[in-house]
């Protein structure tokens, strides 16, 4: 089997159609465009993330994979907050999926990545249903964990063929992304935090 993806050196350095999969989305996997768990402050940050620099783009390159999202998980629910999409899956930012029909939950439990190769010659996921329905052969997933420890979401890729994932160097370049998608939203949320305060004080020093 042959595996195909630019390497890590050329794509840090110059930053189909499937209606099967788009039928199981809207009608057996539940995913949908009301999202109540994204707030429009999140949905910001990641999109200026992606806009900036173009990150999920970076991401298919660097792993062959021609699906990559970024995406909250809570422990109801699985919402896409930026998608780079070149295999029309279906799914776009703001977009549901049933927490059940994901690997992120077991993710958000444990905090440990997800690699498969190939889901055929998996010894773990050959017969798990999740690859069955949406008819993926290789994959990753990686938890965004905020500097407190908090649990965020995952950056997650997948595509319809085979892919050689569980390679060092690329993993740790994954986490790295990961790294600053948690500290940008971190960040955020604290700057948002202490506007607030001082927009309480502002009152006081008024009325004083």
């Amino acid at each position: 089997m042959r595996y195909g993806r630019i390497t890590v050196g050329e794509s840090v350095t110059q930053f189909k159609n499937c209606p099967l999969i788009c039928r199981l989305l809207n009608d057996q996997v539940g995913a949908t465009q009301l999202n109540t768990t994204l707030t429009s402050a999140e949905l910001a940050v990641i999109s200026e993330i992606e806009t900036t620099s173009s990150l999920l783009r970076l991401v298919t390159r660097l792993t062959g994979l021609r699906f990559a999202a970024i995406a909250k998980v809570t422990e109801s629910s699985w919402t896409a907050c930026a998608v780079y999409d070149e295999i029309n899956f279906g799914l776009e930012a703001g977009h549901e999926l049933k927490l059940e029909n994901t690997f992120c939950n077991e993710l958000r439990l444990n905090h440990q990545p997800i690699v498969i190769n190939e889901v055929a010659t998996d010894p773990v996921y050959a017969d798990h249903a999740i690859p069955k329905m949406f008819k993926f052969q290789s994959y990753f997933s990686l938890p965004i964990i905020f500097p407190t420890g908090d649990f965020f979401g995952t950056l997650c890729g997948l595509d319809l063929m085979p892919k050689k994932l569980d390679d060092e160097q690329l993993l740790d370049t994954l986490k790295v992304f990961c790294t600053l998608i948690a500290n940008t939203l971190y960040a955020h949320q604290q700057l948002t935090m202490l506007q607030a305060q001082m927009g309480d004080l502002q009152p006081e020093q008024t009325n004083a």
